[in-house]
């Protein structure tokens, strides 16, 4: 059985279209050794879920050619989390509360802790300044069977309240 080789995948991926064939050109039965992780339609392989199987390629042969099996490995790796991104911050003391996503775009909560209580608060996905220096956010979630958990920081850097100007009037 010719083109088909062991093959990995990312949870998410479009289907795909296999192409076995046998240099007699007899027909090639497809079949997934893992139906949980990816399923077989015909010659379309679609990815279910993440995890690691095998699929089975068959001819049948005839009165002159014998009958063949070839089975592959396939690996369905856990896709990233998207929906969010963490950059270094800059604010100052008395700003606004800081917002971010409660969830990933998957659909998974995501949980903030800060590093210095002194500097920064959080609330849920607000963050409050509390005062002058620097905390180190943390955002996480444990992620699931078929995406890779988030555990990304940042770093918010809070300076004083700039002085304003006063007026004197009156003379």
């Amino acid at each position: 059985i010719l083109g088909v080789e062991d093959m990995t995948f990312t949870y998410g991926d479009a289907p795909v279209e296999l192409y076995p064939s046998t240099s007699q050109g007899f027909p090639v039965i497809i079949r997934s050794l893992l139906p949980s992780s990816f399923t077989v339609e015909g010659n379309i392989l679609t990815i279910v879920g993440a995890g690691s199987g095998q699929m089975s390629f068959t001819h049948l042969g005839n009165d002159y050619y014998m009958a063949q099996m070839k089975t592959v490995n396939i690996t369905v790796y856990k896709a990233t989390q998207t929906g969010f991104s963490f950059a270094n911050l800059e604010r100052a003391v008395g700003d606004p509360a800081i917002q971010f996503p409660a969830v990933s775009e998957q659909g998974f909560s995501i949980s903030y802790n800060s590093s210095n209580t002194n500097v920064a608060t959080v609330s849920g996905n607000s963050i409050t300044i509390v005062g002058q220096g620097e905390s180190t956010i943390q955002a996480s979630n444990q992620g699931n069977y078929n995406y890779n958990p988030i555990d990304e920081s940042f770093t918010l850097t809070v300076s004083p309240q700039p002085k304003q100007e006063q007026t004197i009037s009156n003379f």
